[in-house]
């Protein structure tokens, strides 16, 4: 075996806390401090890592929830608002400061605004190739230029069983 791989130690654990107790989704808001998590449900769960002088407890973590944000969007300007569910997958845009989600099982990632929750954007990803029997679009991260730390808005796409990334750039019309 490779021995320069390194061990891990557990820091902590902590019970989660969504609307149906799972986690399918996390990515870190610098500039709000905060961890966006989803569970498949509808909802986006905003959470705030409790200080540790705040916790007595030995190698717990624990964190305050202090918002769910329920995400909705239409599908046409005549149509009214409806709920999106199977939120999976998220990642931060700081160029747009919206998380982008990709939906459970779809082969899109979606724009969502933080203060109300709503779809901005609806990207289409069915064209990118895919081996047989991949299976779902489960993968997005910002590409950030490490000699500057800062994002190029541009995205890494993947998807669980796929043998390739994709550099992407999300285009808004």
């Amino acid at each position: 075996g490779n021995t320069n791989i390194p061990a891990l130690s557990l820091v902590g654990t902590f019970p989660i806390q969504t609307t149906n107790g799972e986690g399918w989704g996390i990515v870190y808001h610098p500039q709000l401090d905060q961890f966006i998590v989803s569970d498949g449900s509808s909802n986006l769960h905003f959470w705030k890592l409790r200080s540790s002088s705040d916790s007595d407890n030995d190698g717990d973590l624990e964190f305050d929830l202090v918002r769910t944000l329920p995400v909705t969007r239409r599908l046409s300007l005549e149509s009214s608002w409806t709920s999106v569910w199977r939120l999976n997958e998220l990642e931060w845009d700081p160029h747009s400061n919206t998380i982008l989600a990709n939906v459970w099982q779809q082969n899109h990632i979606v724009r969502i605004r933080l203060d109300d929750g709503k779809v901005t954007h609806q990207y289409d990803l069915s064209s990118l190739s895919r081996p047989s029997g991949a299976d779902v679009l489960n993968g997005i991260a910002a590409v950030w230029d490490s000699r500057t730390t800062s994002s190029v808005d541009q995205f890494w796409v993947t998807g669980k069983l796929w043998s390739q990334m994709y550099r992407i750039q999300l285009v808004d019309n």
